[in-house]
């Protein structure tokens, strides 16, 4: 029994008239089980003088016990990301002035109105503090020595080091590490330990950078002698202080030209018989000549440094970056000029691109400018994008890569989705960041010249496809989204590529809005847009609700929102929930406190019976239902208000037509099971047939409530209990408002009644006699 039902129906009603549209909440599925992860926040009336920043504050003071906080003591504001639709309000997780990794919770405030629409924790509760040291045992020295010795370091670095100290997540506790990244020429790669603090050892190492296909480095496999890490750390200051030396003379900012590949060889000729073996000649017609912006002059020499792109050489092999004395860039493949002119202009045309979708100024994406190296991976067949330094590196084995415009914007597009999250980490997010690339490069190859005509949905087209490597593809339709599965990048579940999953639907969605009129550029937008607000542990199916939702924000009359929403069904991201329900077939329900789901089941002529039931799962629903019409919180036939989920309404003889079931989150609930199911039958009750139903509520001093019980049996017995010291009388009417039964003995009161040949709707009369709230609970049997 709920004793605060009442206020609790106010509240949902209140929900329903501000946010009926709003998507039900995420919730998270670890430890952390049952605290919510993603809000979709209803719109509230305005409070004069709270906005922005101020909302975020007053909305986390106001509900951060929901994500398992005492307070906001904890929180630090560390950046605000600006979108098209909002502030993004990122606050970092600080205990005893260490940060926990990847604890965060963002808040999003609406541009428009300056009020909070959604809300992303990836916090961490309070109990997992418990018995926590934040006092380090080991220095940053020390970190850097047990990091560079269990990798065996034999080649300089690349990169500048990093180390910081953090609280780590595992399990359901925290633990004090050092993160120690690394990015050296070998054994080649960029590289991330976790060091515990205290006692030094390794907990983790991982590959930092995101790569375009698979790679397999093994440490391990290297015995022989390694370098002096504090010599090699002097080196690569050595060498980063002689590139700014040399940066003194005056420099001016022009255009050139450059010859370049529009998309690939393969698309402009529209042929998949060109390899990186074919005579040079074959490749005459795909080339074109582009304008390079803003590239640097600087002593009578060029260079393709741009605002938003740099050429460098900062990776094995050593490659100077070419220039020219003219601004012009004529080279052909085969000669690395033609690769830094190719890399220059597709950067540099996306970021351009990127901001004509109004991601400019302060809604800027990438636009600080990113350092590029197309001779790279020491000359490998692949190509990384790192964050934190925000470099792409460019292989050339087999096909060059930086050859290819797919490949380029499809790194490209890591370091978007990382410059507007950069907590991109964890759950699916592997995956989900290898399928964004895809789609970003996918979708400008569509827009050019026989993008659409030949081979669409080919990923890496000219890179892959080939002997070197398979390459991937955008409509790989028939995988489907396991939720019991993590998604890294570049894995095989369930016999299909994760990255594909990903990729595959966001494609398909572009293709389908494309051919309904709608601009490619809205679809860009809305994906762009749907990843602000976001933070670590993201599944696909919390990044696909985010889609949904944004694409109703931002072109609410269009089918955006219907689109994404059927191509994410198809693959299971989103669960495919029509609302009908099958006879005896469960569904699987979660939901956010007072939050409300409608379903339905068909009831054919002459049914026996009708039950309707939850089970499973975590947290509490209720269970309200109404023939021919959906119900709500106070217009329903039937309803089942248990503690718990384990509902259950059962209707003998059950009318013909359509019953509309109600599910409302009493609390936040999680995998809960729904089920209905129909029993055809003859033209009564058969032997020892035995029906029951309960009722729960609470009821005002000197007021009643009515219960409807459909009687098919030859007997009724009722039996009422309450709470408390008030008084209670039950009342038992038929069809016609007669009454045919009355107990006011005591607790509990009971009534039996016999109803043979007098089947039909009968009102059982709840009274409560006395000055106060009470709880009470009603059974009734039928025989």
């Amino acid at each position: 029994m709920k004793p605060l039902l009442a206020s609790c129906i106010a509240m949902g009603a209140a929900s329903a008239a501000f946010g009926a549209d709003l998507p039900a909440n995420r919730f998270h599925n670890d430890h952390r089980e049952g605290v919510q992860k993603v809000v979709f926040v209803a719109p509230q009336a305005a409070k004069a003088g709270i906005e922005g920043e101020q909302a975020a504050w007053h909305y986390l003071q106001n509900h951060i016990r929901q994500f398992g906080l005492a307070g906001t003591d904890q929180l630090e504001l560390v950046r605000r990301k600006e979108s098209l639709l909002g502030g993004h309000y990122h606050f970092n997780q600080v205990i005893d002035g260490v940060s926990v990794h990847r604890g965060e919770v963002v808040v999003s405030v609406s541009l428009e109105d300056g009020q909070v629409y959604r809300v992303y924790n990836n916090l961490y509760p309070a109990g997992a503090a418990k018995n926590l040291r934040t006092e380090a045992q080991l220095d940053l020295d020390d970190a850097y020595d047990i990091a560079w010795e269990q990798l065996r370091v034999h080649g300089d670095m690349t990169l500048r080091p990093d180390a910081r100290l953090v609280l780590q997540p595992i399990g359901a506790s925290l633990r004090l590490v050092y993160l120690v990244d690394l990015s050296v020429e070998a054994p080649y790669g960029d590289w991330r330990h976790t060091i515990d603090a205290q006692t030094g050892e390794v907990l983790e190492v991982e590959r930092r950078g995101v790569s375009s296909r698979p790679e397999d480095v093994d440490p391990d496999d290297y015995d022989g002698p390694i370098l002096d890490r504090s010599e090699a750390f002097a080196r690569f200051e050595a060498r980063k202080s002689a590139r700014k030396a040399k940066g003194v003379a005056a420099k001016a900012t022009v255009d050139g030209t450059g010859v370049v590949f529009l998309n690939d060889p393969r698309t402009a000729l529209m042929t998949d018989a060109l390899e990186d073996t074919s005579p040079a000649a074959d490749f005459d017609g795909a080339y074109v000549t582009r304008t390079l912006r803003d590239i640097t002059l600087e002593s009578g020499e060029y260079r393709l440094e741009g605002p938003y792109v740099r050429i460098v050489d900062f990776e094995a092999p050593p490659t100077p970056p070419s220039t020219t004395t003219d601004g012009n860039w004529d080279a052909r493949r085969g000669d690395n000029a033609f690769n830094e002119a190719n890399a220059y202009f597709h950067i540099d045309q996306s970021q351009r691109y990127l901001q004509s979708l109004g991601f400019s100024g302060a809604k800027g994406i990438q636009d600080a400018g990113i350092r590029l190296d197309t001779d790279a991976v020491n000359g490998d067949d692949n190509s990384f994008y790192v964050h934190g330094p925000n470099v792409i590196k460019m292989g050339r084995g087999c096909v060059d890569d930086s050859e290819e415009a797919f490949t380029l914007l499809h790194e490209y597009g890591h370091a978007i989705h990382f410059d507007i999250n950069d907590n991109w980490s964890g759950g699916d997010t592997g995956a989900m960041g290898e399928g964004f690339g895809d789609y970003w490069a996918g979708s400008y190859r569509y827009s050019t010249p026989n993008g659409r005509a030949w081979n669409p949905n080919w990923a890496f087209p000219w890179v892959g496809h080939n002997p070197c490597w398979e390459g991937r593809v955008l409509d790989n339709t028939v995988a489907q989204y396991d939720p019991s599965e993590t998604y890294d990048a570049h894995v095989d579940v369930h016999g299909h590529l994760s990255d594909e999953l990903w990729s595959t639907p966001l494609f398909q969605s572009m293709r389908t809005l494309i051919d309904r009129g709608v601009p490619r550029e809205e679809v860009d937008t809305l994906l762009v847009e749907s990843l602000f607000g976001t933070s670590a542990d993201m599944t696909m199916r919390d990044m696909a609700t985010l889609i949904v939702d944004t694409a109703e924000r931002l072109y609410p009359a269009g089918p955006h929102a219907e689109v994404f929403t059927e191509k994410f069904r198809d693959q299971n991201i989103l669960e495919a929930n029509d609302g009908q329900l099958q006879s005896g077939v469960a569904v699987t329900v979660s939901g956010d406190r007072n939050s409300t789901e409608q379903f339905t089941i068909e009831v054919p002529a002459n049914a026996r019976k009708l039950t309707i039931e939850t089970k499973g799962g975590s947290g509490d629903a209720d269970l309200y239902v109404k023939f021919g019409a959906e119900p709500g919180l106070s217009d329903f036939d039937r309803a089942s208000l248990a503690i718990g989920n384990g509902e259950d309404l059962t209707f003998r003889r059950p009318k013909e037509g359509t019953y509309h079931i109600m599910l409302h989150g009493y609390s936040a609930y999680s995998d809960l099971e729904l089920v209905a199911t129909v029993e055809d039958g003859g033209s009564g009750p058969r032997g020892g047939w035995v029906s029951s139903q309960s009722f729960a509520s609470i009821l005002r001093g000197g007021s009643h409530r009515d219960y409807t019980i459909d009687v098919a049996g030859d007997s009724l017995s009722l039996e009422l209990e309450w709470g408390g010291s008030v008084d209670f009388d039950l009342v038992l009417l038929d069809a016609s408002g007669n009454e045919v039964g009355r107990s006011v003995t005591g607790n509990p009161e009971t009534l039996q009644l016999d109803t043979t040949g007098k089947h039909g709707a009968y009102t059982a009369r709840v009274i409560n006699n006395g000055g106060s709230y009470a709880s009470f609970s009603l059974k009734a049997t039928q025989r």
